[in-house]
């Protein structure tokens, strides 16, 4: 009976601290097997070049013991665009650039460069992420945020995970802009498991494994040579 209670006791501790640790808002997106993509086909349409002073990530994590927010830099990136229709297209995403908001000073460059750290993106090691279109659906439903759905290879840590992440897309004359609302990916499909409450980590300790994301992107027609 006393390990019963003892066990009863140490879950409803765990389910507490958890609960401290709820995930970033925004739709769950599921990550699945990479789709192979023929590396010497493009996709047919004009060449929309990325704004990578107009475009960023905004990103948010939550742990046991509170929250933090930033950014992350889009670097180089070309859309294809067919008849006003997305076809295809890859971004680079500068992972030496993560950036802490919510903190200053010595706190802030410690957690920077922690995220940077073989704990979380290995910055050093892989120092690009990519987004690699491969499917761009409309949607369907009332959610004037989201027009269409983007589906593509998201790679970190060089590991290609598929994710579909919904964005309210517009290509007006020279124009393109993608702006998605609040989404959520699981980090532990790219094998950032650093303080995962599945691997055992002390309830107080749990760093939540979903990581809240916005995208904010920009592009403009390249000029024909």
């Amino acid at each position: 009976m006393r390990t019963m209670l003892y066990s009863l006791t140490s879950l409803l501790v765990v389910s507490m601290f958890l609960a401290c640790a709820d995930a970033p808002e925004g739709e769950r997106v599921e990550a699945g097997d990479a789709v192979e993509t023929p590396g010497d086909q493009q996709a047919a349409g004009q060449t929309f070049q990325v704004n990578t002073a107009a475009s960023k990530v905004l990103w948010n994590a939550s742990k046991a013991t509170g929250k933090h927010n930033g950014t992350l830099s889009v670097g180089k990136g070309t859309l294809t665009v067919d008849n006003g229709q997305v076809t295809g297209g890859e971004i680079m995403l500068d992972m030496q650039s993560i950036v802490v908001e919510d903190l200053q000073g010595d706190q802030k460059a410690k957690l920077e460069n922690h995220l940077r750290s073989g704990d979380f993106f290995e910055a050093d090691s892989h120092p690009a992420g990519t987004f690699t279109i491969t499917k761009v659906e409309a949607a369907s439903g009332e959610n004037a945020e989201v027009t269409h759905q983007i589906t593509g290879n998201l790679t970190l840590k060089g590991i290609s995970k598929s994710v579909t992440i919904p964005a309210n897309l517009a290509v007006n004359d020279n124009q393109l802009t993608a702006v998605t609302p609040s989404f959520t990916i699981n980090r532990l499909e790219w094998d950032i498991t650093y303080r995962s409450g599945l691997l055992g980590t002390a309830a107080d300790k749990v760093i939540n494994d979903q990581i809240g994301l916005v995208i904010q992107l920009e592009a403009n027609a390249a000029e024909e040579m």
